[in-house]
């Protein structure tokens, strides 16, 4: 499972005014696993008071839920508790300015297994976390009015999941053979064809869309270089994942219709 291996974008900008001992429960650093604890206590107890700083705050929230979300004895309940602690904590470290929060709050949403779940949520998480790339790149798009009978272009968090996604299958295809496939041949060209209709309707630059591509990969660099790790061994479980991707892709295009 990639996800074991995330390296989430969380740089630790720690500032040592965000001193608290009511925002950080104590319960909640007990779920780490023992790496993780040992990082968070190194960077964020200092003279036994837990630093709240949007940093250390986005560390706990998005790894007690990657712990929860490895862990296949987890009751549903339980998942359901760590889950909405983890967006409590991401949420705060966000409205202080943390930029990786609204990227890890896009992909807790985005995820089907938690009450969380929303596409459209988590498009606007990812909006968020580059909001000015999306001013300037948005700028560039052709405007409705310029084809007359077109459908309105997409904004730019929408462009950059149907890359996410598309890239994905990409990759479960390249890996996928004859007794272990993870996307079919019938469905890749399926999911390629959505793409570029996708991208169509967004009226949007060659070379604004090339730029976009660039900060995907760039993005995603340590995520992809895992999942292409991981499918070597055969997993069932990213047989679901990419048709996962497909629906999220298909789903995406019906919006614009």
């Amino acid at each position: 499972m990639y996800i074991k291996k995330i390296l989430i974008l969380f740089p630790f900008f720690f500032i040592t005014n965000f001193l608290t001992a009511e925002l950080i429960d104590k319960k909640d650093i007990t779920k780490l696993n023992k790496e993780d604890k040992k990082l968070f206590f190194k960077k964020c107890l200092v003279d036994e008071i837990y630093l709240s700083s949007p940093g250390c705050v986005n560390y706990l929230g998005i790894k007690i839920f990657i712990a929860a979300y490895n862990n296949e004895a987890i009751t549903n309940s339980m998942f359901e508790e760590v889950t909405q602690k983890s967006v409590k904590y991401l949420k705060y470290a966000a409205n202080k300015g943390n930029k990786d929060s609204y990227i890890n709050l896009a992909w807790i949403f985005s995820i089907n297994k938690s009450s969380f779940y929303s596409l459209k949520q988590s498009a606007e998480y990812y909006k968020k976390a580059y909001l000015k790339d999306t001013e300037v790149l948005e700028s560039n798009i052709l405007k409705p009015k310029e084809y007359k009978g077109k459908s309105a272009n997409l904004n730019y968090s929408n462009i950059k999941l149907s890359i996410v996604l598309i890239e994905k299958l990409e990759i479960y295809f390249s890996h996928s053979k004859k007794k272990v496939e993870y996307i079919s041949r019938e469905d890749f060209k399926k999911a390629n064809m959505i793409y570029n209709k996708i991208i169509s309707k967004s009226y949007i630059k060659k070379d604004d869309l090339d730029r976009i591509k660039k900060k995907v990969n760039k993005d995603n660099k340590i995520i992809i270089s895992f999942l292409k790790d991981d499918l070597k061994t055969y997993n069932k479980k990213y047989k679901g994942d990419a048709a996962s991707a497909l629906k999220k892709l298909e789903r995406l295009y019906k919006k614009l219709n």
